[in-house]
């Protein structure tokens, strides 16, 4: 590992480290994709049952050179007032 990378490596020292399962390379990009693709799935889900999302704080960052993610953000969900018969 070179001094200065943010990658991790095992406590052998090895990299990848062996819980990476399937390393870099065209199977990171098929995770990679897989991931986006379960995000849409998630949101096609959720927004058609509620009516906003309001945003109450602003996100907390993950701290990493790795990982540009948020960590927590706070928001407060309106549903769609019931229907009057």
């Amino acid at each position: 590992q070179c001094a200065g990378c943010a990658l991790p490596a095992s406590a052998s020292g090895s990299f990848p480290p062996p819980y990476w399962e399937s390393g870099w390379g065209w199977r990171a990009a098929l995770r990679i994709r897989q991931a986006e693709m379960q995000l849409r799935v998630l949101w096609e889900e959720i927004l058609p049952r509620f009516h906003s999302i309001e945003v109450l704080e602003a996100p907390m960052r993950t701290r990493s050179n790795l990982i540009r993610g948020i960590q927590a953000m706070q928001v407060k969900t309106h549903r769609d007032a019931p229907a009057q018969t």
